[in-house]
């Protein structure tokens, strides 16, 4: 299932509360879905790339940490985009680990 700006709003909500109804198991969405969205249970985020800046980055990856709930979050990044990275860790307390350099 798709998310994005582009989707009239009763499409984007229709979208999301199949996704929060758990009758889709996977949710793609653009920076539209990196702040304003309450989902509980989501216990992994894929990011394709970093953000611009850490803090839409903490928001991206906060929907795993909903309620003290615990999940991964895995980002595919360059080595340029590792400065949000660090700069994340640093503002939650929170390290990373680089899979593959």
């Amino acid at each position: 299932m798709l998310l994005h700006g582009g989707l009239r709003q009763e499409v984007r909500e229709r979208t999301l509360a199949r996704f929060r109804g758990m009758r889709d198991a996977a949710l793609v969405s653009t920076d539209l879905a990196s702040r304003g969205l309450d989902i509980i249970d989501v216990n992994l985020i894929v990011n394709f790339d970093a953000p611009r800046d850490p803090e839409t980055y903490i928001h991206r990856i906060g929907r795993t940490a909903r309620l003290n709930n615990r999940g991964k979050a895995i980002t595919l990044a360059t080595r340029s985009e590792l400065r949000i990275l660090d700069e994340a860790a640093r503002l939650t307390g929170v390290d990373y680990t680089i899979a593959n350099d």
